[in-house]
């Protein structure tokens, strides 16, 4: 029982830890990745009309740099197959949204 209780309180600080790193910000950059396969330019029509800023530049491939409020992009880009993350640092500080 005692093994038991130590697998699933590390199994609960990993999630918490996880959630923390990877999930997006209120405001501000974040990466995109597409679950499904999308043109460049299927996916950035998509990320602007969930209210995403663009810079229109992919970080790798089905991924793309964005600047946008999670509550207005998160939910509607889920639906689509899209996921929501945290930018890795030292991305999308720079990029010149449109």
């Amino acid at each position: 029982m005692k093994k038991i209780a130590i697998v699933l309180h590390t199994l609960v600080i990993i999630t918490a830890l996880t959630g923390m790193v990877l999930s997006p910000p209120e405001r501000g950059p974040m990466l995109l990745v597409s679950l499904q396969p999308l043109s460049q330019a299927e996916f950035i029509n998509r990320a602007r009309a969930a209210g995403a800023l663009t810079s229109g530049q992919p970080y790798g491939s089905q991924t793309l740099l964005v600047v946008a409020n999670r509550a207005t992009v998160l939910l509607p880009l889920l639906n689509q197959g899209i996921l929501v993350m945290r930018a890795p640092v030292g991305c999308g500080g720079d990029a010149e949204p449109r």
